[in-house]
């Protein structure tokens, strides 16, 4: 874009993020910057001109057709089964969590009792319970302390089924702070349809209608929003 004026290439660029095909726009926003002037338009003051830049972003997904949710992850081994959970037969480790007994797993070692430190006993169970099934069924409480779990014994299969039931809950009121617990845990998914959540909120309103939690929230993520966009166009 050779125009000088900067606010006058910001509006091309919300222009162009309706109008130009995927391929166009992988040129425009990605190898030539415009990506950088729809996220300077979205810090502006001016109410008008954050719902533009949040419906020219949330266009350019649109086109890359990609969700943060999309990555479905299994476990990765073969699962044992629910009738194999807190069986005792033929094993020979026992996991111990808040003095009760989660889990015996066969080892091949000598009978063993394994304390877990620092989980809660619900958690570690649901945790155990997705390992043998590969299927997660827990409220909004356990999930957000499963999602550290998860990222603490590296199973993003798992993780990947919090961050679902998290983004289900999510809401103005909690969404920075589900973005904040995203980056603690490295969910990456999560931090992702937290902005797209926001960007969304924001297009479905008037300019009247735009508040202070608004703009916190887009300025909490701002950071991130280079990362995500440049991924979704460039993984399309």
């Amino acid at each position: 874009m050779g125009i000088e004026d900067r606010s006058v290439r910001r509006r091309i660029a919300a222009a162009l993020a309706h109008l130009c095909s995927l391929d166009d726009c992988k040129t425009i926003f990605v190898v030539n910057h415009g990506l950088e002037l729809l996220l300077d338009l979205l810090k502006s003051s001016i109410p008008s001109q954050l719902i533009t830049a949040s419906v020219a972003l949330l266009q350019l997904a649109t086109k890359a057709a990609v969700s943060p949710m999309d990555v479905v992850s299994a476990t990765g081994q073969v699962l044992r089964g629910e009738e194999n959970l807190n069986n005792p037969a033929n094993y020979d480790v026992v996991f111990l969590v808040e003095g009760m007994v989660v889990d015996q797993v066969e080892s091949g070692a000598e009978d063993e009792e394994i304390p877990i430190q620092d989980i809660k006993w619900d958690v570690f169970e649901s945790m155990m319970r997705f390992i043998y099934t590969d299927q997660l069924n827990v409220n909004l409480s356990i999930a957000l302390d499963l999602l550290k779990v998860a990222d603490q014994f590296l199973l993003d299969g798992l993780k990947c089924q919090c961050e679902k039931v998290i983004s289900a809950f999510l809401s103005l009121d909690n969404v920075v702070q589900t973005f904040n617990l995203s980056g603690l845990s490295r969910a990456t998914r999560l931090r992702d349809e937290c902005i797209m959540f926001v960007l969304k909120q924001i297009q479905e309103l008037s300019p009247s209608d735009v508040k202070p939690s608004h703009y916190n929230a887009v300025h909490s993520m701002l950071a991130a929003m280079p990362t995500l966009f440049m991924d979704l166009l460039t993984r399309a």
